[in-house]
């Protein structure tokens, strides 16, 4: 990858968004899914064609955050080996992977 990921700016977006969690909700007359807050009528994507594209749209509210979790508590470990090379720099490192399973 040669860009940095802006960790900041994407953690900004995903706080910027209508909490959650979201659902995705079937419409049996059309056939499409809308995507909305639970238990609240807020409507976050609608006319969705792909049951599976509903489901990832209202995942991501959650996952977005996870997942800059997990690449900042692995830019943590390599940078904890990187700083303090030693004989444990291969056990950071695995349990930074094992973490991750």
């Amino acid at each position: 990858m040669t860009n940095k990921l802006d960790l900041n700016a994407i953690r900004k977006r995903a706080e910027a968004v209508t909490e959650g969690p979201w659902k995705v909700f079937p419409y049996q007359m059309s056939g499409t899914y809308e995507v909305t807050v639970d238990n609240l009528e807020v409507s976050i994507a609608s006319e969705i064609d792909y049951q599976a594209d509903a489901e990832f749209i209202a995942s991501a509210r959650t996952d977005v955050v996870e997942l800059i979790a997990e690449v900042e508590r692995l830019r943590q470990a390599l940078w904890e080996i990187t700083v303090y090379p030693s004989e444990d720099a291969l056990e950071i490192a695995e349990e930074a992977l094992e973490h991750g399973r």
